[in-house]
């Protein structure tokens, strides 16, 4: 059984929502989820790439666990500024979830 099924089994509710919460609080389906990315294997590379910061801290995992306060921003040095407003153009019209 993998880490994350193993972890969603172990905590008291629902499985089956628990490993949800858990999938959608990764750092690459936020980057995707809040625009940055046009696909989430765009928004997987990006992250793995080190172009995002958590709270200050440049993160290159994609499965990292965000947590509710946490901010994420792009690195003000990154080659990849041009990518994130595009994706961000044509993300325009979509909303963003409730919990991001």
């Amino acid at each position: 059984m993998p880490a994350r099924q193993r972890r969603a089994a172990g905590t008291r509710g629902v499985t089956g929502e628990i490993l949800l919460q858990l999938l959608e609080t990764r750092l690459d389906n936020i980057v995707y989820r809040l625009g940055f990315a046009a696909s989430r294997a765009q928004a997987r590379q990006l992250v793995r790439h080190g172009h995002f910061q958590v709270n200050g801290r440049r993160v290159d995992i994609p499965s990292y666990q965000c947590r509710p306060d946490d901010i994420i921003t792009i690195k003000s040095t990154s080659t990849a500024e041009a990518v994130v407003r595009a994706a961000l153009v044509q993300f325009r019209g979509a909303e963003v979830q409730i919990h991001l």
